[in-house]
């Protein structure tokens, strides 16, 4: 019998610039067609974080929603995750598109290191909007 695993790609990264990566994505169109070559490729979830057409993080609904909206167009069956990671910004703007677009997963950060910003209540936020919910633990490990 086979291992059956699933795949995630993460299509832009949290902060990756074009500086760093020349093909990283920003408008919805292009994040759109990197999801639908990963998907070809075996994906089966798409990990999203919005971006501004300059590359810098989007958070706001509408940027979401057009990103959606391409993912759609070109995957339709695939499961959407969207990021609620942010240095910086408050918890109900990390989470008011979550809220808005109700995608398939929004991604839950914990652990030691969590940029020590993250609000206790963000996963009674996001649980409440979203049918399913990774949680993505980082932490640091000592060597043994």
């Amino acid at each position: 019998m086979r291992d059956k695993v699933v795949i995630t790609a993460a299509l832009t990264g949290v902060l990756a610039t074009r500086d760093q990566c020349p093909y990283i994505p920003y408008t919805p169109e292009e994040i759109a067609e990197e999801g639908r070559r990963a998907v070809e490729a075996g994906a089966a979830i798409l990990h999203i974080h919005a971006r501004q057409p300059n590359g810098l993080p989007a958070f706001d609904v509408e940027t979401y929603r057009q990103i959606y909206e391409e993912v759609r167009k070109r995957t339709p069956d695939v499961i959407v995750n969207f990021s609620t990671g942010a240095v910086g910004l408050p918890r109900e703007e990390r989470i008011h598109h979550i809220r808005a677009l109700k995608p398939d997963m929004a991604a839950l950060n914990m652990g030691s290191m969590n940029y020590a910003i993250y609000s206790p209540r963000l996963s009674a936020s996001t649980m409440t909007s979203c049918f399913r919910i990774p949680l993505a633990i980082f932490n640091t490990s000592s060597k043994s």
